[in-house]
């Protein structure tokens, strides 16, 4: 019977440290938890342009933001929006692009992996600073760039390179920021094992090569479910059925890797069209290894409730298990009314049995008392059946004299 508790008390460990374990690693997901960072109650919605629906222009997103602003101030929570008065609008937003582009420095030319971003990009994903700053969306040109530490040995030989010139097509920008290589398994298998740049939009378009698809992120209000979700549907309008929407913040809460869970086998199968940034993948890795450790968290449940089933039932025949009552509860408590109830009964009963002996007692005494003050005061006669027992005493004794002088006359005879 030990080695079952054992076993149950270490599954019960179990369950307990994969629940801390992944809350632990939700938060370090920082590129998905940009709407805790901006406040309560916020959703952080993702929009993945498929390629054949890649919007032609940026003016595009500037567009799309300002509808959704306009429905947005519709809605019931208009009169609890904060506007950012630069720019006019509620909520940050940024777009992003994949792509391919060449760098060049005294040391040489170097073929980079490339993110084209633009507007509040670094918002949603804080990669982590060496040295400089992130490209800002009211830098006053477009000729600033952000570079790995992998990167800047490449082009320069050192890892403090903020300031110094590069050519892109001829084309001279510099290095606005260095960043650190993130070297984990996911975020090597999502692309981040090749160096890396982050430049404008208007910079990747121009002088590089696109190859992935248009992510257009943005930080909405959510005072109920799916609000955000919805509007930016609205606002959408049909075209939202040939794009691919994702709401980061709750893509991670078990009613969501449930359905992961069920569609085993069929997720990893596409037909929309969307080549995903390397953040996406590495969300998407994590959406795969927390559904795992969603199933281990139910095996282990289910180990536990079918192991305490059997030990409960092995218990039960050996009749060491009373059989459950369904009102065993109430019984015992009006069983115990009871017993309580005859008890304080009883001790009445008794109490007041006691207290008339006593009263009893008292009265006699008192009595007794009074009688013996008249009779000491020769006021009252002794009682008569007292002089009756009197009587018959001395008769017997006289009986008893006779018998024996009758006796002694007889023995004078035979002499």
């Amino acid at each position: 019977m030990k080695k079952w508790y054992i076993v149950q008390v270490i599954s019960i460990l179990l369950i307990i440290s994969i629940c801390i374990g992944k809350n632990i690693q939700k938060n370090r997901l920082y590129d998905q938890n940009a709407n805790s960072r901006w406040g309560d109650g916020f959703a952080q919605i993702s929009i993945f342009y498929p390629l054949d629906e890649a919007p032609g222009e940026y003016f595009y997103f500037q567009d799309l933001t300002h509808r959704i602003e306009s429905e947005l101030e519709k809605s019931a929570v208009a009169d609890e929006l904060v506007i950012d008065k630069e720019s006019g609008l509620s909520f940050p937003w940024g777009v992003s692009v994949s792509g391919k582009i060449s760098v060049t420095s005294d040391r040489g030319t170097v073929e980079l992996n490339a993110l084209g971003v633009s507007e509040d990009f670094f918002v949603f994903h804080p990669v982590e600073l060496k040295y400089g700053s992130y490209i800002q969306s009211d830098d006053l040109m477009s000729d600033g760039i952000v570079i790995d530490e992998d990167a800047a040995w490449k082009l320069f030989g050192a890892s403090d390179v903020v300031g110094m010139t590069v050519e892109i097509n001829g084309i001279p920008h510099y290095i606005k920021g260095v960043v650190r290589k993130s070297k984990d398994r996911f975020s090597s298998e999502a692309g981040l094992e090749k160096s890396m740049c982050f430049t404008s939009m208007e910079t990747l378009i121009s002088y590089g090569t696109v190859f992935g698809s248009y992510d257009y992120e943005l930080i909405l209000p959510n005072p109920v479910d799916n609000f955000g979700m919805n509007l930016v549907r609205t606002t959408l309008g049909q075209s939202s059925e040939d794009l691919l929407l994702v709401e980061n913040s709750s893509r991670y809460e078990n009613s969501h890797i449930r359905d992961i869970l069920l569609s085993f086998g069929v997720r990893s199968m596409s037909s929309t069209g969307v080549i995903y940034p390397y953040f996406e993948n590495v969300a998407r890795a994590w959406e795969d290894a927390f559904a795992l450790l969603l199933f281990m968290e139910y095996a282990l449940i289910l180990f536990v409730i079918v192991i305490l089933i059997i030990h409960l039932w092995i218990l039960y025949k050996a009749g060491k298990l009373r059989k459950p009552h369904p009102f065993r509860w109430m019984l015992r408590v009006i069983k115990e009314y009871k017993r309580n109830g005859i008890y304080i009964a009883q001790s009445e009963k008794k109490q007041k049995a006691k207290e008339k002996r006593r009263k009893q007692k008292e009265t006699k005494k008192i009595d007794d008392i009074e009688d013996l003050d008249e009779l000491l005061q020769g006021k009252k006669k002794e009682p008569e059946a007292t002089l009756v027992i009197e009587a018959k005493d001395t008769a017997k004794d006289n009986k008893k004299t006779g018998k024996r002088v009758r006796k002694k006359e007889k023995n004078h005879e035979k002499i």
